[in-house]
């Protein structure tokens, strides 16, 4: 596997995690009423955009320097379907 197909994958791992720390992090807040949870969920969704922008560029670029095989191809188009 190619640098850049880790990296992204790297990436979209990392994006994920963020997602899901940000679920935890809003239903906290909802249950037990504190704001202090919301206020991270603002802080790690800036974050999270410049992870999925990161992860835009990086895709484009595999598609567009690089000569892709399939799997990468299929690989970077589904990325970049689920950072929309």
């Amino acid at each position: 596997m190619t640098k850049e197909i880790q990296a992204l994958l790297d990436d979209f791992s990392t994006t994920s995690h963020i997602a899901l720390e940000m679920l935890r992090l809003a239903s906290d807040a909802y249950f037990s009423g504190d704001p202090e949870p919301a206020h991270q969920v603002l802080d790690l969704e800036k974050q999270l955009n410049r992870k999925e922008v990161e992860m835009e560029e990086k895709c484009q670029s595999l598609l567009t320097i690089y000569k892709p095989d399939a799997f990468s191809t299929r690989l970077a188009l589904s990325i970049l379907k689920a950072t929309v």
